[in-house]
């Protein structure tokens, strides 16, 4: 008798690939989907990108090279590829997934667990929230795979939906957990403020592929700590108000906050977060945290917020889009191609874009845009930045950071940004410049234009039109450099407000849920868009590129405060403009960001 996870399996393949022989275009083939999932399984851990060198300014305003040592883990290894960043030192490399029994460490630290009255908003959120809902259809007896798991875990109904693909990793996290704390919290009620409690802790399963993970996910912390993890949602337009209210007023609002950034760096500014130096069991060199947001968000020793895979949300991230139909109608040079031999730079896609405005013309046919560009969209600027690999600041540990991006990459980048917005006459390119996402999306989805930056959440409203298309990373400066993703202010980051009833808890199971969540949310999403939107192998394995190597800087931290914006985004965006000088611009807007640093208290050492 074959076993019913056998069977599942067999079942689960075919219906992958009758959902890929839905959409004519698409070109899968056994061999490819069997080598894409072991690629997401079987990463190597070991492999790490070269060093990178690149020019920082010196304490006398000239530019010195410094080798700046770039390690890392792709794969198994950092979210990033950067270096894990240590609350204590300024290690270079980052730690494998380190198994903490908290069990040794509970004389450190005295902390009781009160179970203080909840609000209304908190009552509200366990009663759904907190929940977990799900009929046995939608589920799957998995005891026999999981077999070699702790038998806590395995009463816990597993989705349908997931199938059996991932389930090698996911063992992989759950045995992690096991491993990672003892600690028993007696069904302590925990709480999440968010904007969006579905990336959290959604009602039950059924809405989709990523919905379930996240709440078999937020399940197995619940068993595993013993807790009740619920959300408490407000929307974004009002929730600093509403936490900024009760902490004034002395009053609880949650135990946790995973708000996006621009809130976030809100209540920096106002003061209302804790120092995550100071969190007990919160091991920030973990490789399920995201090394360049707890870096960007290190201020003096200070870090008031981590990125981690719990927060992934595709939505937020940027790639490039591009129209297969328009590059074999005009003969023009093919993205692809440069992409795999390392030449996919801002320099030949823009000479790519000039081939077709050329060929518009020659043939006099209908006009076709090159680049869809939003040039008022500062996340897509800064961006651009993030992609070069270049760095806004020096950091330094326990001391302000350093601007220091006066540079040959700087002024590079200033120049292509100048095309990116100039002229046809002057540029050569037709770019599409509206702004707003939804003018860029719609123009693609009319096969208007050969490139568009886009957010991923533009995959569903263009999986289905009748051109085909692709999708590619963001451009490097140079050939062969390393491809950097970035995200927009939208993206999520997880702090600890002032006035947490529990900071034990906030450390355990903020770690419990990252370490859950490692690799397996991303893994789920691009197997979900190859069963049901992509078109092509190479789209499905660029996609997994693109989604693990999201990087953020200063702006992306601290963007809502002016004197950031100014010294960092503001300056290159006024260079492109002919607004001034780089030169004059860059010194006297770091004198403002520095005067900034003197005068405002957040900053100052704890």
């Amino acid at each position: 008798m074959i076993p019913a996870s056998v069977l599942f399996c067999v079942c689960f393949g075919f219906l992958i690939l009758g959902s890929c022989e839905n959409i004519s275009v698409r070109d899968f083939a056994v061999n490819d989907m069997a080598n894409i999932l072991d690629a997401l399984i079987k990463r190597d851990a070991d492999e790490s990108p070269p060093g990178e060198t690149y020019e920082i300014e010196t304490g006398d305003g000239n530019n010195s090279d410094m080798d700046h040592d770039h390690t890392g883990h792709t794969g198994e290894g950092n979210f990033t590829e950067t270096p894990g960043i240590s609350s204590s030192d300024s290690a270079e490399t980052s730690e494998k997934i380190e198994i903490i029994d908290i069990t040794e460490l509970t004389d450190i630290i005295n902390i009781t667990i009160t179970d203080i009255p909840p609000t209304e908003a908190a009552t509200e959120a366990a009663e759904t929230g907190g929940a977990f809902i799900a009929s046995s259809s939608e589920t799957i007896d998995v005891k026999t795979a999981f077999s070699d798991v702790p038998d806590k875990f395995k009463g816990i109904p597993y989705p349908e939906s997931l199938g059996m693909t991932m389930i090698d990793s996911l063992k992989r996290n759950i045995k992690n957990l096991a491993n990672f704390s003892s600690k028993d919290f007696a069904g302590m009620p925990f709480y999440i403020g968010t904007t969006d409690a579905l990336l959290f802790t959604p009602n039950g399963y059924g809405g989709g592929m990523l919905n379930d993970a996240r709440r078999y996910r937020t399940n197995l912390v619940d068993t595993d700590c013993n807790a009740v993890i619920s959300s408490i949602e407000e929307p974004r337009d009002t929730i600093l108000g509403e936490i900024q209210k009760k902490l004034n007023a002395g009053e609880y609002f949650a135990d946790i906050i995973c708000v996006p950034f621009d809130i976030q760096s809100e209540l920096i500014k106002k003061g209302l977060l804790l120092n995550l130096n100071k969190i007990p069991f919160l091991n920030l060199n973990a490789d399920y945290y995201n090394a360049s947001a707890i870096e960007s968000l290190n201020i003096n020793g200070n870090i008031f917020g981590l990125v981690s895979d719990l927060t992934f949300e595709p939505s937020n991230i940027y790639a490039v889009f591009y129209n297969k139909d328009l590059v074999k109608r005009y003969n023009l040079g093919n993205p692809l191609e440069l992409y795999k031999n390392g030449g996919w730079t801002y320099e030949s896609m823009m000479a790519v874009s000039k081939e077709l405005t050329a060929s518009i013309a020659d043939l006099n046919d209908d006009l076709r845009w090159s680049v869809g560009f939003d040039s008022e969209n500062n996340d897509l600027i800064n961006g651009l930045f993030i992609s070069s690999g270049n760095k806004y600041f020096i950091k330094r540990n326990y001391e302000l950071p350093i601007l220091s991006f006066s540079n040959a990459k700087t002024l590079s980048l200033i120049d292509i940004y100048s095309k990116l917005v100039a002229p046809s006459s002057e540029s050569g390119m037709e770019n599409y410049l509206v702004s707003g996402e939804w003018n860029q999306n719609k123009a693609f989805s009319n096969g208007n234009v050969l490139f568009s930056i886009l957010k991923l959440d533009a995959i569903p409203s263009i999986s289905d039109i009748g051109f085909d298309w692709g999708i590619l990373p963001v451009p490097t400066l140079n050939q062969g450099e390393k491809y950097y993703s970035f995200a927009d202010r939208g993206a999520m980051c997880i702090s600890i407000l002032k006035g947490t009833r529990n900071t034990e808890a906030c450390g355990i199971i903020t770690n419990a849920l990252s370490l859950t969540s490692y690799k397996q949310l991303q893994d789920i999403f691009v197997s979900e868009q190859m069963m049901y939107r992509l078109r092509d192998v190479d789209s499905v394995k660029i996609l997994g590129e693109i989604i693990n190597s999201v990087t953020f800087n200063q702006y992306s931290a601290f963007s809502t405060m002016p004197e950031f914006y100014v010294s960092t985004v503001g300056t290159l965006k006024d260079t492109a403009n002919q607004k001034g000088d780089f030169a004059d611009l860059y010194i006297n807007n770091r004198s403002i960001l520095y005067g900034f640093f003197g005068t405002t208290p957040i900053f100052n050492r704890e």
